[in-house]
């Protein structure tokens, strides 16, 4: 997963790729909210590529650039939701817990660009900056002094093998 990580001093002796507990929060670019899954799908039915109601890509996915932005494109299921005030500028935002494709991420959103009203229960899509930290690593892999092949397979398969439980 690709994020922002303002911490990311903290984790300078943290070896990539690895498998970590992260917590992710989306800043807005754009955002649509729907009151329920039903009416979701009727938004997405007249689309050209439509986006399942827990759907995550990055719009960059095959860019040939080898330094990719931090901006995915996701719909979630709205967990919870609220009206917050930021206390240093006393303007108000959007705060939603989200359920995607990859996992729960905090969403904020300046309600400049929310379309829609925000429900739990609803659905969720947009253009989000990501913003990460890492909690916790599980798994630090040594790829380049080791080789893939050294790793369990269930966390690093070869190209062509079936895929393992996790």
């Amino acid at each position: 997963m690709l994020f922002d990580a303002p911490d990311a001093l903290a984790h300078r002796d943290l070896r990539l790729p690895a498998i970590a507990d992260v917590q992710i929060a989306a800043f807005a670019h754009e955002c649509t909210w729907h009151r329920d899954v039903d009416a979701f799908r009727s938004a997405q039915a007249t689309e050209d590529m439509p986006f399942s109601e827990e759907g995550f890509t990055y719009p960059d996915v095959f860019a040939e650039e080898p330094h990719r932005s931090a901006t995915a494109i996701f719909s979630g299921r709205v967990q919870d939701t609220a009206i917050r005030v930021n206390e240093l500028t006393g303007f108000g935002f959007r705060r939603a817990a989200v359920r995607t494709l990859i996992g729960d991420i905090d969403l904020v959103a300046d309600p400049a660009v929310v379309d829609g009203e925000p429900t739990t229960g609803g659905v969720v899509i947009g253009s989000f900056w990501l913003s990460g930290r890492i909690n916790t690593v599980h798994v630090e892999a040594e790829v380049k002094a080791q080789g893939a092949s050294r790793l369990p397979r269930r966390l690093w398969p070869r190209p062509g093998s079936p895929p393992q439980a996790r």
